[in-house]
């Protein structure tokens, strides 16, 4: 299982950084240090936390509690439900907010690095379709708040986050919104 995670989070990071290089639109996130006296993260606590259909991960501890908030939209279709964890790669926090069921995904990635971020989209599917161009993403606007400008492995963050993406892939535009709360811990990659 950590194989695996180790595994999907470096070409991840590979993926995404390589990507932020071509189409660069970091920008500063704002800080809140009363953010997790909010009440939608509050209620948070409340509620089970939403299992992967994930074949491959282990059985969730039934103990957790909602990691997220976030009305995460496709195309204007339902809300999906997400799941948030974040690691430190180096000194960029990866924050991840997803489902997965091992063949397929949706989601996003929140990086970010000297109290600046930029959101990219992270669905993924089984069906490879060969000698198919990268998909392009273009940022139509983000907003992140986090509780604190600088994070360690262990502490806990609160934020927010509010975007939406337009991803081309062969000539299809698919839009991608998130707007709400989340939080979790800093594990180790």
């Amino acid at each position: 299982m950590k194989i695996r995670l180790l595994l999907f989070l470096f070409v991840l990071a590979n993926s995404v950084l390589f990507s932020c290089k071509q189409k660069n639109h970091w920008e500063l996130a704002d800080t809140n240090e009363n953010l997790k006296l909010n009440n939608q993260i509050k209620s948070l606590s409340s509620q089970k936390e939403i299992p992967n259909d994930d074949i491959f991960e282990e059985e969730l501890d039934t103990t957790l509690t909602k990691s997220s908030g976030v009305e995460y939209v496709v195309d204007q279709s339902s809300k999906i439900d997400l799941r948030c964890r974040t690691v430190i790669l180096n000194d960029t926090l990866f924050i991840n907010l997803g489902i997965s069921n091992g063949f397929s995904s949706e989601g996003f990635v929140i990086l970010f690095h000297n109290k600046s971020f930029i959101v990219k989209e992270t669905g993924q599917t089984d069906v490879v379709i060969e000698n198919a161009p990268e998909p392009k993403q273009k940022i139509l606007y983000q907003k992140l708040i986090l509780d604190k400008e600088n994070y360690s492995l262990g502490d806990s963050i609160y934020g927010y986050v509010d975007f939406k993406i337009e991803k081309t892939f062969l000539n299809t535009k698919t839009n991608y919104s998130g707007k709400g709360y989340f939080r979790t811990k800093i594990n180790e990659n």
